[in-house]
């Protein structure tokens, strides 16, 4: 793929296109990064990317880091409003990074758990770490506070460091207590939404 070149009469340099993008200065065709991307789009594993790429899992794995680079910040300005459904789910920290106490590693959310705070309304989602294992009031505000506009209806389950946000925004409070909905199926549960964006990760 061939690209004009513009020249500035004031730094005297060249640009095109892809000046200053992961693209620039690359042999990598950008045909390939399409397809990484794509793959990437539709939730593909690394390893299967790579196959498909014919490349090996370290480059699948840089360029993630380059694609959540160019992605950093842009949550930033996400304000959710109206009914919001809102729920943290857990990753476990990789292998060599996990404590262990007697030899043995930690059980339930401890930790050894990342998590990750998830919210969504009719229009836009968020996926914030939020530093903790177990949600606390501090973690809580912190990942949700300037992503949720005064006055919404948050739905969420039992979680009690969520209730800040019902204090400190002025929220609508709707909770469901986890051990009943699970029962339910996905038309029927409330948490749908947000358990749905889950199930993305």
């Amino acid at each position: 793929m061939e690209f004009r070149f513009i020249f500035c009469k004031t730094c005297h340099h060249q640009f095109n296109p892809l000046t200053n993008t992961i693209f620039d200065s690359k042999k990598i065709p950008i045909s390939e990064w399409i397809e990484y991307l794509l793959h990437l789009f539709e939730f593909h594993s690394l390893h299967s990317t790579a196959y498909d790429n014919r490349n090996s899992e370290t480059t699948a794995k840089y360029w993630l880091i380059k694609v959540f680079e160019v992605l950093k910040g842009i949550q930033d300005d996400i304000v959710l409003d109206g009914t919001v459904y809102l729920d943290e789910t857990y990753f476990s920290k990789a292998k060599q990074n996990k404590i262990k106490k007697d030899g043995k590693e930690l059980r339930g959310i401890s930790r050894n758990k990342i998590g990750v705070g998830v919210a969504c309304n009719d229009k836009a989602s968020i996926y914030i770490v939020t530093g903790t294992s177990k949600p606390s009031r501090t973690s809580t505000i912190r990942t949700y506070g300037k992503h949720i506009a005064e006055g919404s209806t948050i739905v969420h389950d039992e979680e009690k460091s969520h209730n800040i946000l019902v204090e400190e925004l002025g929220l609508k409070n709707e909770v469901y207590l986890s051990n009943k909905i699970k029962q339910l199926n996905d038309k029927e549960n409330p948490l749908y939404p947000v358990n749905h964006l889950h199930m993305l990760l």
